[in-house]
């Protein structure tokens, strides 16, 4: 985990591209979710740290609702999949 976690913040620190870093940390989860024995190991926690480094990043929030998400999509596409969840939390919140 620590040597998983000090690539992600060496990566993060040397780009300065916010889609490349929310790719950095969709990939960060995605290897730590498959150092779980189990396949739907720490899906929770996996939902947790993404919207904590949203957060961070300064991005909203996602819930993609796809199950085992970090287990069948590449970073690029679970990219793709938070974009498009974006889109959809527009679409059904009204605007001020």
């Amino acid at each position: 985990m620590e040597k998983i976690i000090g690539m992600y913040n060496k990566k993060k620190s040397e780009s300065g591209d916010l889609k490349k870093n929310l790719i950095l940390s969709l990939r960060m989860i995605g290897e730590m979710e498959r150092l779980h024995p189990f396949i739907d190991g720490n899906s929770r926690i996996a939902w947790i740290i993404l919207n904590r480094e949203l957060l961070r990043m300064g991005f909203p929030f996602t819930l993609v609702l796809t199950h085992l998400v970090f287990s069948y999509f590449s970073p690029e596409e679970l990219f793709l999949e938070v974009v498009q969840d974006w889109k959809n939390f527009e679409d059904v919140v009204p605007k001020n």
